[in-house]
């Protein structure tokens, strides 16, 4: 078994249990505050692919800062948009980079790149469901 991957003690591994969307952002209803969640969730969805596009451009070509921006900006509207496995990769990686632990970025990267499909699939099999 390998051992846990951990920033300053914080171990970076994202509970299985944890949920891919947050249920309320699965809901119809037709309560405002659900609404105003689904609205910020088909935004998000539709910025996601060329955010990621941007975070791996930037790390392919290895500008660190230009990637801690693009990081700290995708893991921001995530906190709004109920994809708290997403939110718990972009946070681990913006967390080494902040603190400049390069050698954890590609494993942190690939689990972003893992979590943000998973999103996908997650929403498009809503998408079908309708």
């Amino acid at each position: 078994m390998e051992k846990p991957v951990k920033i300053d003690d914080k171990e970076l591994q994202i509970p299985n249990d944890m949920s891919v969307i947050e249920p309320m952002f699965q809901q119809e209803l037709e309560s405002p505050k659900v609404a105003m969640a689904n609205e910020l969730f088909s935004m998000f969805m539709q910025s996601l692919p060329k955010e990621l596009a941007e975070i791996n451009s930037d790390y392919q070509q290895k500008d660190y800062q230009k990637l801690r921006k693009s990081v700290h900006h995708l893991h921001g509207a995530a906190c709004y948009c109920g994809v708290p496995r997403l939110q718990r990769a972009l946070s681990n990686l913006e967390t080494a980079l902040l603190q400049e632990k390069i050698g954890l970025v590609d494993d942190l990267l690939v689990v972003v790149n893992h979590e943000a499909k998973a999103v996908q699939d997650f929403a498009n099999r809503l998408e079908m469901d309708k």
